[in-house]
């Protein structure tokens, strides 16, 4: 044998390049479109088709004092309103998180014709419902906020009461005992009495308890616009800026932006605005 072939014996195989070794296995549907618009290393976001646009959602990701991004732990159970939650989704408030209910993805696929996957694009990444393993799970791993969006009286039941048993359930005890924010989006009607003792109990430990009641006075003219001005309710109970606000311009300075139509006073029995 040759001197040039006992030396490449012993210095073994060459070294396969770095995009060899990690190429990743290519993704098709909404996921596949929403990963090819993300920008590549040094250049320009790729340009996306409306449904991807649609599919992912226009705002930027949120940050904390600190710098780093916002954990949010997104969850969905079986009740309905799921529009709530991809509306939400959709307002990539961070470094969001999905657990799913099996129930949760059934009433999904039902009000919205989405399933599991249609959702990777917008978050993290998606926690199956009986993984106890998950990092939620344990309280050393910090996270900013969690929201049960739709959260039925069964879920909250079990919180009430301690039940940790699903990673949903699991992962709003780690909520309660490291004092973090928590918020149930309950849609079911109507109640029973229990489910007010639950609430209540949930609500003197801090929890905010939000009912799935869309507000009117913003007149929406489209169903999407009656989802999105509740979604801006939760988006302010998590702590964030809502999109839309009753009247901001009057805290902002604005003089004429408390003034109040013909109309509006004769609907609230004022006398007639009689100045200027």
């Amino acid at each position: 044998m040759s001197e040039s072939k006992k030396r490449k014996q012993r210095r073994g195989p060459a070294p396969r390049s770095a995009g060899a070794a990690r190429s990743a296995p290519q993704l098709g549907g909404a996921a596949g479109a929403a990963r090819s618009a993300a920008p590549q290393s040094g250049g320009e976001p790729a340009a996306r088709s409306p449904a991807s646009r649609s599919a992912a959602g226009a705002a930027a990701p949120a940050t904390v004092s600190d710098g780093r991004r916002l954990r949010l732990l997104v969850a969905v159970t079986g009740a309905s309103g799921a529009p709530y939650a991809v509306a939400l989704l959709r307002r990539r408030l961070g470094d969001v998180w999905l657990a799913l209910s099996g129930w949760g993805r059934m009433v999904l696929r039902e009000e919205t014709g989405l399933r599991e996957d249609d959702l990777r694009p917008l978050v993290r990444g998606i926690i199956a419902d009986k993984d106890l393993a998950n990092p939620f799970a344990s309280g050393s791993n910090a996270f900013d906020a969690m929201v049960i969006v739709p959260c039925s009286l069964t879920t909250m039941a079990k919180i009430a009461a301690g039940i940790g048993d699903t990673a949903i359930t699991r992962a709003a005890m780690v909520a309660l005992k490291e004092r973090r924010r928590l918020v149930l989006v309950v849609r079911e009607a109507p109640w029973p009495t229990n489910a007010f003792e639950n609430a209540a109990r949930l609500s003197r430990d801090g929890v905010t308890i939000v009912p799935a009641s869309p507000p009117f006075y913003h007149r929406p003219e489209t169903l999407e616009e009656l989802i999105e001005q509740f979604v801006d309710k939760i988006v302010g109970c998590l702590g964030f800026e809502p999109q839309r606000k009753w009247r901001p311009g009057v805290l902002e300075g604005d003089p004429e932006a408390g003034e109040m139509s013909a109309e509006e006073r004769q609907a609230l029995g004022l006398p007639p605005d009689t100045e200027g």
